[in-house]
């Protein structure tokens, strides 16, 4: 199973913040829409050379060039984001032993504990509960981002919470919990991020009832096109229906008012569409409440629909056997390409 989850611009300040971030918002089919690229030196560009390593409690807003640990597990990807895979342990972790993605023994443990079970205490007699833990450090934090992960094969999995000694998250690491059967000796674990830059695919302009004209799509993006649901009244609801292709990108929708002041379209509520004869499609509906703010900025403004690519690491034949030492390799690709 993959799983996606977008951070916001500015960092949490709270506990409720950084559950936000940990939000699931969407599973993911895993199509492999670039082939898998060998690990070579060119992946270093966007990034420095290994230096002391310190933790962090709360993500950088630097737009420093990220640094690299020299861990033999990470991995910095074109656009700049380095993700790191940084061991396992059985679940639940707390005072258990770690052991690297190769299978030899971790030093010290990434976290103290995990906030809950991810299972609920549950046992089973040929299944085992894993907890992996990996990083993703992000250039220029400040225009957002978002990370998609999958542990496979597995036969169930739970979100997990690090926390450190004091009991408080640690926002430098995220943690998946899997089941797998006991005999099982390998997985793959495939890391993501989205970052950097936005690109432009779909762009047109709302009149002053509401719908958007003069619709632009770059080619190659998939279905998309605005509709009204029924039942609400047209200047208070936005509604897109787009290909399920779009999951494969990192999106946002962003409104540009007469005055050219941006404004991002949050809070869209998201369903799959399924007609008979069609291909599967997603639905975007976006609610101005009340209905009058909709004259004060969005009537005449220019709505787009600004997109950027999953780069991602795949750490494939990591070791489930603490001990039981595997070589591991590391490939690297890119979701969300325009077809052909």
């Amino acid at each position: 199973m993959n799983h996606s989850t977008t951070s916001p611009a500015e960092p949490p300040s709270s506990r409720l913040g950084r559950a936000a971030r940990r939000v699931v918002i969407a599973v993911l089919t895993v199509v492999l829409v670039a082939g898998p690229i060998l690990l070579g030196p060119l992946m270093m560009k966007a990034c420095e050379e290994p230096a002391d390593h310190t933790y962090r409690q709360k993500p950088s807003v630097s737009s420093e060039p990220l640094t690299l640990t020299g861990s033999p597990w990470e991995v910095c990807l074109p656009n700049g984001a380095i993700v790191e895979l940084i061991g396992l342990a059985e679940s639940p972790s707390g005072g258990k032993d770690w052991w690297a993605p190769d299978g030899l023994p971790l030093a010290e443990r990434p976290y103290d504990r995990p906030a809950s079970d991810a299972f609920g205490g549950q046992t089973w007699e040929s299944r085992k509960a894993v907890e992996v833990a990996f990083r993703t450090r992000v250039p220029n934090p400040e225009q957002g981002s978002a990370t998609m992960y999958s542990v496979s094969p597995n036969s169930g999995s739970g979100s997990v919470v690090p926390l450190d000694r004091r009991g408080e998250d640690l926002y430098s690491l995220t943690a998946e919990a899997v089941l797998v059967p006991k005999d099982q000796e390998t997985v793959t674990v495939r890391v993501g991020a989205a970052a950097g830059e936005w690109k432009t695919a779909v762009r047109g302009t709302l009149d002053s009832g509401g719908t958007m004209q003069n619709i632009t799509r770059d080619e190659g993006y998939g279905f998309f096109q605005q509709i009204f649901p029924p039942n609400a009244p047209p200047d208070s609801v936005i509604s897109v229906l787009m290909d399920l292709s779009w999951d494969h990108f990192n999106w946002q929708f962003i409104a540009v008012d007469a005055s050219g002041k941006v404004h991002r379209l949050n809070g869209g509520n998201l369903t799959v569409v399924r007609e008979e004869g069609k291909p599967p499609r997603r639905r975007v509906d976006f609610t101005v409440s009340p209905s009058d703010k909709i004259g004060l900025w969005l009537r005449n403004a220019e709505l787009r629909l600004d997109i950027r690519p999953f780069h991602y690491a795949e750490f494939q034949n990591v070791s489930l056997q603490p001990g039981k030492k595997t070589d591991v390799r590391i490939v690297t690709g890119i979701r969300g390409k325009p077809e052909p």
